[in-house]
């Protein structure tokens, strides 16, 4: 699981209490990788009271980088509840595997990521000449404004979730998302996930927050 928190957002509905728990997770814990070398993930199927998963399970798996296009997909047979899926991205980048299904009647879903040469990741666009000077100058005018951060508690339907409403001033008008937690969760024992948004215009959904916070299974690496 994973802490999140998230300004542009997609609903997913969970089911609150699962009795099984998917996880996918590439073979090395550092998840860092070259170009072209195969990565391997193994997607593992567990009931929380440990009794045994059924004999065999096939899911559905899809490969991107970055959740882009191209996609890679198709089924997998996890053998009591255990399968390995290879990988491979032929440039400097993410790549990430979502498996989707179901067992006992319970839709399951997982996300699983590896880094390629994430220290080669090159720009897209030529940064303009004035770049390094307009968000100076905007961070210089920020760090003037006081932050007067809000955390208030917000429903969610998962009670495995603690969510929250952040809000803090900016130039302007204040900033604010939503940041879900497992509950319970320790400080310090979960790594963040930062989720923004893109082109456009739209409200903040609490839905992407509490679904990163409840699929995304990374464990905090020590530095």
């Amino acid at each position: 699981m994973a802490c999140a928190l998230a300004a542009i957002l997609v609903p997913h509905s969970l089911k609150a209490d699962p009795a099984f728990e998917l996880s996918v997770r590439s073979e090395r814990r550092s998840a860092l990788y070259h170009a072209n070398e195969e990565i391997p993930f193994t997607i593992s199927l567990k009931h929380k009271d440990a009794s045994p998963v059924p004999e065999s399970v096939t899911l559905h798996w899809k490969l991107s980088a970055d959740g882009c296009p191209p996609v890679r997909e198709g089924d997998v047979t996890l053998v009591r509840g255990v399968a390995t899926l290879p990988g491979r991205l032929d440039r400097p980048g993410f790549l990430q595997c979502l498996v989707t299904g179901s067992a006992g009647g319970e839709k399951l879903r997982a996300l699983g990521g590896a880094a390629v040469d994430p220290e080669k990741i090159a720009p897209t666009q030529t940064m303009p000449d004035d770049f390094d000077a307009f968000w100076n100058a905007k961070k210089a005018e920020l760090a003037k404004v006081p932050l007067d951060a809000k955390m208030t508690p917000v429903p969610w339907k998962d009670s495995r979730i603690e969510a929250f409403d952040i809000r803090a001033n900016c130039i302007g008008v204040p900033v604010s998302g939503y940041f879900a937690r497992p509950r319970g969760a320790k400080p310090k024992s979960l790594p963040a996930i930062l989720s923004l948004h893109g082109a456009g215009v739209d409200s903040s959904w609490l839905g992407f927050a509490a679904e990163w916070a409840t699929t995304v299974e990374t464990p905090l690496l020590p530095p």
